[in-house]
């Protein structure tokens, strides 16, 4: 679940992207898992789904390396585009264990929110061309 203002608009990466609507200092916890907003469904569960709803989470969903099952973000953090220099990054928080993703630097208000696929998705080499 976002834990910041965002909104989602056109973006210069790859289609629609999210954007900060606020100034974010670096280090703030930007993403949190929320069960009731995000979802964790186990891949065998995935195959059994009907085929547009397989390949609606093959483009919005992630196999999480931490965990090993597919994580669905509930809100706009599914437009989330990557970048090989994101804005933000993936850390096992030390209190809880949890995976967070936090502020890797100070984003302006409008600047785009960007993720490194590799720390979210076991999944990322499969596709990884596609984004180059």
């Amino acid at each position: 679940m976002l834990l910041v203002e965002t909104y989602i608009d056109h973006s210069p990466v790859e289609g629609i992207g999210l954007f900060a609507a606020e100034d974010i200092p670096k280090g703030t916890i930007i993403w949190r898992f929320n069960s009731v907003v995000d979802q964790i469904i186990e891949p065998a569960e995935v195959l059994k789904l009907p085929e547009a709803t397989r390949h609606f989470l093959e483009k919005y969903a992630s196999l999480s390396p931490q965990i090993g099952k597919i994580v669905l973000c509930g809100d706009n953090d599914r437009f989330t585009n990557h970048s090989y220099t994101p804005n933000r990054h993936c850390i096992i928080e030390e209190q809880t264990g949890e995976v967070i993703e936090i502020a890797a630097c100070d984003i302006k208000k409008g600047e785009e929110l960007t993720n490194d696929y590799r720390e979210i998705d076991a999944n990322f080499d499969s596709y990884a061309d596609e984004l180059r």
